[in-house]
């Protein structure tokens, strides 16, 4: 049995991790329940979890419910609790409270296709902590915060920085296609300003024909984004959160 210091550090751990994020109230109680199920589990601190406490816990999970004899968890609800478990050991590694995070083995169970046609607000959450965590979040954000809006991912490889007026997208298929301008949100709008200004901040002089959204790949660096950009940032989010989702979704959610 671990001594009650021990377990009082564990949940000034965590009280520090939702107060170092901007979270809603619920959002709040979601992680102090999820992170629960793991407290509750074992006593053990927070510094001597390893990758074979975390896959003991993964599998109770899939499993059990505090001493339950069946299955009473959702898939969706495993996927919730591990992957709060993973964002709340990467803040305590890149915080400096743990040497390594030993949640990176850790898998999540993709739900079935059917189940994921309509993301919740704690899919959003988990998709942006992703998101955040992923390289060049700056324009991975922008593109996210767009994609929210009636367009096609496809037609996002064809904006240059032109077709951005501070406010509306000029969106067309071809050269000589009609003019099809999509407002903007504040959000997005901000986003978008916030990931221009980061380019401009790391010496780049932005032109009316440059991209609006950059590929930063060994072979296309410095062009315009494809589709395909946007497929492997969607798969890899889909592998880190759990969640199945298309790019396309975003615009009906």
């Amino acid at each position: 049995m671990a001594p009650a210091n021990c377990t009082d550090l564990r949940i000034i751990r965590v009280r520090e991790f939702i107060n170092a994020h901007n979270l809603a109230p619920l959002t709040q109680k979601a992680y102090r329940q999820d992170l629960n199920y793991f407290l509750k589990w074992t006593a053990i601190a927070w510094g001597d979890v390893d990758a074979n406490v975390i896959t003991d816990f993964r599998k109770h999970i899939m499993l059990h419910k505090f001493g339950a004899k069946q299955k009473v968890l959702s898939d969706a609800s495993v996927r919730r609790i591990l992957g709060t478990l993973r964002n709340f050991f990467n803040w305590m590694y890149k915080s400096g409270y743990v040497t390594q995070d030993s949640t990176n083995i850790l898998e999540l169970p993709l739900l079935p296709e059917s189940e994921a046609k309509n993301l919740s607000d704690d899919d959003f959450k988990n998709i942006y902590d992703a998101i955040m965590s992923s390289n060049y979040p700056e324009r991975n954000m922008a593109l996210i915060a767009v994609l929210r809006h009636p367009l096609r991912p496809g037609q996002l490889s064809n904006l240059h920085i032109k077709d951005y007026d501070g406010r509306r997208l000029n969106v067309r298929e071809s050269k000589h296609s009609s003019k099809e301008y999509i407002c903007l949100d504040d959000w997005a709008k901000q986003l978008l300003d916030d990931y221009l200004n980061w380019r401009q901040s790391n010496g780049e002089i932005l032109q009316n024909d440059s991209p609006l959204f950059l590929s930063h790949s060994n072979r296309n660096a410095g062009e315009h984004i494809s589709y395909d950009t946007v497929r492997k940032l969607v798969d890899k989010i889909r592998k880190k959160t759990g969640i199945y989702f298309r790019a396309q979704q975003f615009r009906h959610s």
